[in-house]
């Protein structure tokens, strides 16, 4: 196989020579790299993706990596479909797991957010402010402590992670202090767009100003 890489290798590039700008040797490139480097897409459904250097992780000896379980979290979903009638319903949950609570608190909407990937608590809410104790009243650390118990039946080995985790608000730069009658819009949104990442990887497509975002909660009305 290394034989036949290089092989493949040392024509490519002698073919890169002879028509540098051929549209054709720019595809070869891209599957020889693809050969090289184990980046061949071989799962892609409902956003889940597996490459062939993931399904490789199932050889013997090796520690599986999480797209694997993941792209099969996805197949037992879908066979979920064809399930029999009498039997009870099923639904795999991915690895990267977040999982949403929007809260109704008095006239405004927030959400808290578990990710059980990287164990915290988030608070996401449209609102600016910095007396968090007053804004929130417990109501993060009350959740905390309940849905713990709750997974402490499901996931013991987790229970202790998740009671110990930060609960941290998330300062997005698009917060405001007069949109509170369209905090279910942001609520909405924000359950749609957030993956669980950092806020630099967050397109929410709220803007900082004022005119943008307007338009945009209009837009989503």
């Amino acid at each position: 196989m290394e034989k036949l890489k290089k092989e493949f290798g040392e024509t490519l590039d002698k073919g890169k020579q002879l028509f540098p700008e051929s549209d054709k040797m720019k595809e070869y490139e891209q599957r020889f790299e693809e050969m090289t480097t184990g980046r061949i897409e071989i799962f892609l459904w409902n956003n889940v993706t597996c490459l062939k250097h993931h399904i490789q992780s199932l050889q013997i000896g090796k520690e599986v990596l999480f797209h694997v379980v993941d792209a099969y979290t996805s197949i037992l979903n879908e066979d979920e479909k064809f399930r029999a009638a009498e039997s009870p319903y099923r639904f795999f949950c991915s690895t990267m797991v977040t999982i949403f609570f929007p809260i109704s608190s008095g006239n405004h909407f927030y959400l808290i957010c578990f990710n059980l990937r990287k164990i915290c608590v988030d608070i996401i809410d449209n609102r600016s402010g910095d007396r968090v104790d007053i804004m929130y009243d417990g109501i993060p650390e009350a959740l905390q402590e309940n849905f713990g118990l709750y997974m402490a039946q499901k996931s013991p080995r987790k229970i202790k992670l998740l009671n110990n985790a930060p609960v941290q608000r998330l300062e997005m730069k698009w917060r405001t202090s007069n949109k509170n009658v369209d905090s279910g819009v942001f609520v909405m949104h924000h359950m749609e767009t957030y993956m669980g990442y950092t806020l630099r990887n967050w397109d929410c497509k709220f803007a900082a100003e004022v005119g943008c975002k307007t338009n945009l909660i209009l837009f989503l009305k």
